[in-house]
């Protein structure tokens, strides 16, 4: 092969090497491309599928959705035409069609309040300014009111002009209704903050659940904190209801599981839920909700609502419930602390009205000493402590009650001044002053206080721990004395007891110095009485005897010289001197009896008797009990007894018409004993001691003398009897 041909050859074979490579790259270049075309196949078909789903996603959107659209057509600066968007209908009642065959409906279902807000939103948009959303009302189809909510969305031309708006119409009349609702539970909250009284505040709430929940009943219940009862207040049909117990007040499951006590129950058709509520059998089968009402972790209380729709109330309507009674809680809270603080400022207020009362009626108790200026005083007083309609006070005199004052128709006639026994056996008796009883309590047997008896009152008047007598009122517009009142009586009367025994002891101790006055004229006037008793006796008896003595005497000297009339004369005057002895002797007898000096008391007693005897009309009888005629007592006690029973048998002489008197004197281990009794005209014996009389006052001033007391008792016609008795230690006796 020559050199060309070799040229040649390996000149082709390169061109086929370069159209084959060509070829490869060409092949390489339609495989990519296959890819590729492969991948934009796939990648289109992925595509498509996704824009099906995601139409299919959008029709069930669009078909879900409530609001539609509406657009204004817009030419020369004036709305054209109108189209409504195909879920008119769902949102006003009116189809599409019908807005096309009525151009004036979209007006006309506007509420007529606000017709002229929306065209003048209309006009606003038309003339360029800024579209801003407008809420206002339609009137459905049905002829219900609806509110929706219009956003307008405004498109311009090239120039700017305003060719056409969109609307979208939202239906927001649950909103709007929620809003209504909470507005009216704001209202609500203001003016139960602005109540102070929890049953007005309990009232308001229940008209307030019926008004919110749109439902025929609702009722609330508050948990008394004593019982721990929940006790309802408001019920449908106004009925009453029993207390329930708190544990069983917001329900326990049948099941026995516990709910927390903060949980919002909700109960649909009565009996399906599990729930124990307690509720009316005419309200079984509608739905409930009731709610706790809470301060702080303590519930004290419950709301709840009842309806007729058989669908059980919503969260919505709980939410709205719960409010309210959280609002309830704190009014409540608020009123009872309110209440608490009124009634605390009350009570301060009436404890310093009743401190002052009871300082000025101490002031002008112990003002005075008079005993009837101070018992009037104290039902003076008493009236500003007490409201009464009727008063008495009673003292003990002796054995007795006595009625010494009093007020109140005719109490003053037929109570005050009387004396009333208080006999074993019965605990009060009834004073009969017409239709308006007083009661008379015997505090000893343990009645009480009068609190038995409605608005009756019976306060016993202590000193010491001892009951000097009672006060006692009633009213009859009162049902019953509350204990502050009985209280505050019971100290007044304290006050009033103090009172009385100070005017009692300063009366006594006028008495008793009135007396020691009357015994100091009497020992006086007595003194004198003895003294001239003496002088003329001595004068008279005496003094004449020593005359006819000295004229004896001087006849004895003449006759000197005659020793037979010497012996006569001296005879005579001996017999002169014994007369003038014995009268001497017997004036000192009656001072003070030599007998009761030297041979005691009872000695003298039997010789002082025995004159008596001798000399009186009664006759008088000693008996001696326990003590020898030989036995001396300290001469105190011989001197005062020996009085005592002289004094006793004057008096009977003086007074008493006796013909017998008896006399025991005894003596044992601890007292000497007397009794002096006669079968005289007798007397009034309370009058006699209360007035003083001198003898008998001489003789109870001996026996207070030693330590001890004297008694009368006298009855008119039949005689009087005394009683002394003195203590006595016997070891005090001797011989």
């Amino acid at each position: 092969m020559n050199e060309m041909s070799i040229r040649d050859e390996a000149k082709s074979k390169e061109q086929l090497m370069n159209e084959l490579n060509m070829l490869r790259q060409q092949l390489d270049n339609f495989r990519s491309h296959e890819v590729n075309l492969r991948k934009e196949i796939a990648e289109r078909q992925q595509a498509e599928a996704a824009w099906q789903a995601s139409e299919e996603r959008y029709k069930r959107l669009l078909s879900s959705v409530t609001d539609y659209i509406y657009t204004v057509s817009i030419q020369n600066g004036r709305p054209i035409a109108t189209s409504h968007g195909p879920n008119c209908e769902a949102i006003t009642g009116y189809s599409w069609l019908e807005y096309e065959a009525n151009p004036l409906l979209w007006f006309q279902m506007i509420h007529p309040d606000d017709r002229q807000m929306v065209l003048k939103q209309s006009a606003e948009i038309i003339a360029g300014e800024p579209a801003i959303p407008l809420e206002h009302r339609l009137i459905h189809k049905d002829g219900s009111i609806r509110w929706v909510r219009n956003t307008p969305v405004v498109r311009k031309d090239e120039q700017g002009q305003v060719v056409a708006y969109d609307g979208l119409i939202t239906d927001i009349s649950d909103r709007k209704q929620l809003e209504e609702r909470l507005a009216l539970l704001h209202q609500v909250g203001q003016e139960l903050t602005r109540l102070r009284d929890e049953t007005a505040i309990l009232r308001q709430v229940v008209e307030a659940i019926k008004t919110v929940l749109q439902c025929e009943g609702a009722g609330c219940g508050l948990i008394n904190d004593t019982t721990r009862e929940l006790q309802y207040h408001h019920h449908p049909g106004g009925q009453p209801a029993s207390a329930i117990p708190s544990d069983q007040s917001l329900t326990q499951k049948k099941n026995n599981n516990d709910h927390h006590p903060h949980q919002v129950l909700n109960v649909s058709n009565g009996s399906q839920s599990g729930y124990c509520v307690p509720f009316w059998p005419d309200w079984a089968g509608h739905s409930k909700v009731f709610v706790p009402m809470v301060i702080g972790h303590r519930v004290i209380g419950v709301l709840y609502a009842i309806s007729s729709r058989a669908r059980p109330f919503s969260a919505e309507d709980r939410q709205l419930l719960q409010t309210l009674a959280d609002q309830t809680a704190t009014a409540i809270e608020n009123a009872r602390l309110y209440q608490e603080i009124r009634q605390r400022a009350e009570a301060e207020r009436t404890a310093r009205e009743q401190a002052e009362i009871m300082r000025e009626a101490t002031i002008s108790l112990v003002a005075s000493v008079d005993l009837n200026e101070v018992l009037d005083r104290i039902l003076t007083h008493l009236e500003q402590v007490v409201p009464y309609q009727n008063a008495c006070i009673f003292l003990w005199d002796d054995d007795l009650l006595h009625a010494v004052a009093g007020r109140g128709p005719q109490v003053q006639e037929k109570v005050v001044g009387r004396h009333y026994p208080i006999m074993d056996g019965f605990l009060y008796q009834a004073i009969d002053i017409g239709d308006q009883p007083l009661f008379l309590i015997n505090m000893l047997l343990g009645l009480g206080n009068g609190d038995s008896f409605p608005g009756r009152m019976v306060l016993p008047l202590r000193v010491r721990q001892r009951i000097i007598g009672y006060l006692t009122l009633d009213n009859a517009n009162y049902s019953h004395y509350g204990q502050a009142e009985t209280n505050l009586a019971e100290a007044f009367a304290n006050k009033a007891a103090i009172a009385i025994q100070n005017a009692r002891l300063f009366r006594k101790l006028r008495a008793s110095h009135e007396q020691l006055q009357s015994l100091s004229r009497r020992l006086v006037e007595l003194q004198e009485t003895e003294r001239r008793q003496l002088a003329r006796e001595l004068h008279d008896e005496a003094g004449q005897t020593l005359t006819g003595l000295m004229v004896g005497l001087r006849l004895l000297e003449r006759e000197a010289d005659n020793p037979e009339a010497v012996l006569a004369r001296v005879a005579e005057l001996e017999r002169t001197t014994d007369t003038v002895l014995e009268n001497i002797h017997r004036l000192a007898m009656n001072l003070r009896p030599a007998t009761l000096e030297h041979l005691g008391m009872v000695a003298a007693l039997r010789q002082h008797i025995k004159s008596f005897n001798a000399t009186y009309r009664p006759k008088a009888k000693l008996e001696v009990i326990g003590i020898d005629d030989h036995c001396r007592l300290p001469l105190a006690v011989e001197t005062n007894v020996y009085r005592i029973i002289q004094e006793a048998l004057t008096n009977i002489v003086r007074h008493s018409e006796a013909t017998y008197v008896d006399i025991v004197l005894k003596q044992d281990e601890n007292q000497i004993s007397i009794i002096v009794e006669d079968n005289g005209v007798g007397f009034n014996a309370g009058a006699i001691m209360k007035t003083g009389r001198l003898g008998i006052l001489g003789m109870r001033e001996r026996a207070e003398m030693l330590a001890g007391n004297l008694s009368v008792e006298s009855t008119i016609g039949v005689g009087t009897t005394i009683f002394v008795e003195i203590p006595h230690d016997h070891s005090d006796s001797h011989r």
